[in-house]
């Protein structure tokens, strides 16, 4: 990424600081596994994240991987299928 680009670093289950008091005009949250990662990233931001943008694999399975399921389960089939099943 350019230089410009300016890196922020947080964790949702722990320090999300580096999101304190700014704006954004468009938030793109790629890699939140449960609703509570959503949550967290919207109740941190409130009404300073602008369009929430959720990108998320599991509508590509036909059934999401259980709340708790280790990652041996969730990729072994037992879960869900190991490939995306079209839809």
């Amino acid at each position: 990424m350019p230089e410009s680009v300016t890196r922020l670093v947080g964790d949702r289950h722990g320090d999300m600081s580096a999101l304190a008091n700014l704006s954004f005009d468009v938030t793109v949250d790629a890699i939140a596994y449960r609703p509570v990662d959503v949550d967290v990233l919207a109740k941190t931001l409130g009404d300073r994240g602008g369009h929430h943008i959720q990108i998320s694999s599991v509508s590509a399975y036909d059934d999401p991987p259980k709340e708790g399921a280790t990652e041996e389960t969730a990729t072994s089939g037992t879960t869900r299928p190991s490939r995306p099943t079209p839809r």
